[in-house]
């Protein structure tokens, strides 16, 4: 008689249990326009899975503790692209991957997700790819970038343009190792043709100003 009526109190348990979590799945309606629906929490905010619909058109599908995205979610741009990847609290931090409007792919380790700031691997529509630090969506700090024509830049970066010291070597072989601003030689630095000739020289805005030494190699 004991063990059926433990049965049937873990019976009536379990349909309870089911009941409060179908109630916990409901839709809400924010003053500021933002549209809700997934679980709640004893106390009304976001836990568990559910999306968001905001108010300018982008909606976010995932995770949530305590009113913030955590965990696994997928947040969706109304102007083009979107975020696939690790949230906490609140934020887009941890592994992740950003699909661009243009067709453009960055897998990182993200820092800064909302300002798309971490370290990963640019996937170019165009063709070619870049490796390293990345800051607001664009190549900066220390990196490699690989063009279509199979040219290589290993070097530092700044706003996405090759700035600072760096490596160029072209597709024919040739190559460029000195400094760097705004995408041009500009600085000291060795230009080295494809026959092995080397040429040090001063650059501004990508000019030479200055013929300091030839090496024929």
């Amino acid at each position: 008689m004991n063990t059926k009526l433990s049965f049937a109190v873990l019976i009536i348990a379990l349909v309870f249990s089911q009941i409060g979590q179908a109630q916990k799945v409901r839709t809400m309606k924010y003053r500021n326009g933002n549209v809700y629906t997934g679980e709640f929490d004893e106390r009304t905010r976001q836990s568990g899975y559910g999306t968001m619909v905001y108010a300018n058109g982008d909606i976010y599908e995932g995770h949530w503790v305590k009113g913030k995205q955590q965990g696994e979610g997928v947040y969706k741009y109304a102007t083009g692209g979107r975020y696939e990847g690790n949230w906490e609290d609140g934020k887009m931090m941890g592994k992740g991957t950003f699909y661009y409007a243009n067709g453009d792919v960055l897998e990182a380790e993200f820092t800064d997700g909302d300002h798309q700031t971490g370290n990963g691997t640019f996937t170019y529509a165009k063709g070619g790819s870049y490796v390293g630090d990345v800051v607001n969506g664009m190549p900066e700090g220390e990196g490699t970038r690989t063009w279509p024509n199979g040219a290589t830049y290993s070097g530092q970066w700044k706003e996405g343009k090759m700035s600072g010291q760096g490596e160029y070597v072209f597709a024919n072989g040739a190559r460029y190792v000195g400094a760097w601003a705004n995408g041009k030689y500009h600085g000291e630095g060795t230009y080295t043709d494809p026959d092995g000739k080397s040429t040090h020289n001063r650059y501004e805005n990508g000019k030479i100003v200055e013929d300091e030494k030839s090496d024929n190699q």
